[in-house]
């Protein structure tokens, strides 16, 4: 089993939208809805900030929970 390939697989994997459900629709929709009500009381600029925060947050969160796969993994390989 190549693991680099599994793993490219599993990156790409969901970057198609059809492969989302209902729900996550509904949710991008709500979340942009409350997005533009925040842009309008607080500004672009201050949105902005918060969704480059949000962003690099769940970046590092995204990172964190792949490491925790790799080590659960590893750590099934043993038995």
């Amino acid at each position: 089993m190549d693991i680099l390939l599994q793993l490219e697989n599993l990156l790409y994997e969901d970057a198609a939208e059809d492969r989302h459900g209902p729900e996550y629709h509904e949710l991008m929709v709500l979340e942009r809805r409350h997005l533009d009500a925040l842009t309008r009381a607080a500004g672009e600029e201050t949105v902005e900030k918060l969704t480059d925060v949000q962003d690099e947050l769940i970046q590092a969160r995204l990172v964190r929970a792949f490491f925790y796969g790799l080590r659960l993994g590893a750590a099934l390989l043993e038995y």
